[in-house]
């Protein structure tokens, strides 16, 4: 069991050593082979690479969040409607 975590913690850091995240295909075959072998004799390798795919998928939903280029640098202006403001109870703060 501690091999596992450690192969698995290895996967996760690797990630820090690749120049670029590898492409969509690259991760499912990754993610296939992981699983082919969990259930063979090179069980660590597995757990190795599904830490690897889970940092890189990660990875990759972070950058996707990210801000347009377009927008960088630019003031954008948000307008709204309040629908009330905060009442300071005894109990703490209500809003409605």
């Amino acid at each position: 069991m501690r091999t596992g975590m450690f192969a698995l913690a290895l996967g996760l850091l690797c990630l820090g050593f690749l120049p670029a995240l590898p492409s969509v295909g690259w991760l499912i075959t990754l993610a296939a082979c992981a699983v082919g072998s969990l259930f063979t004799r090179v069980w660590p390798l597995g757990w190795f690479l599904l830490g690897l795919c889970w940092a890189c998928g990660s990875a990759q939903q972070a950058l996707d969040d990210r801000l347009a280029a377009g927008l960088e640098g630019r003031t954008l202006w948000l307008e709204g409607r309040v629908a009330g403001l905060p009442a300071r109870t005894a109990h703490g703060v209500r809003f409605e």
